[in-house]
């Protein structure tokens, strides 16, 4: 497959990809169970990302990870959403 035909089928796959992540991560209302920020990074690096831990681990095999920019992409939405169901800050 040439590099044009690849990059078709990529951008041509890349919603698909990313709507499960999306369903994964829904806008809650206010009155839903509260996480704590960390958790919910973790669940998103975990779910969204494949990432086992954000740990520094002192490894480059386990601290460097390639990521597809869908991954990336449904991981700020992710992040965008945990922060609309927290509501206004009070800080």
């Amino acid at each position: 497959m040439n590099g044009d035909a690849m990059k078709n089928t990529t951008q041509r796959d890349e919603p698909n990809k990313t709507r499960s992540f999306r369903a994964a991560f829904p806008v809650r209302d206010g009155a839903a169970a509260k996480e704590t920020q960390a958790e919910v990074v973790a669940k998103i690096a975990r779910e969204v990302l494949c990432l086992d831990t954000l740990e520094t681990r002192h490894s480059d095999t386990l601290d460097f990870s390639d990521q597809a920019v869908w991954q990336l992409r449904a991981a700020l939405e992710a992040a965008y959403s945990a922060g609309l169901a927290g509501g206004p800050s009070n800080k």
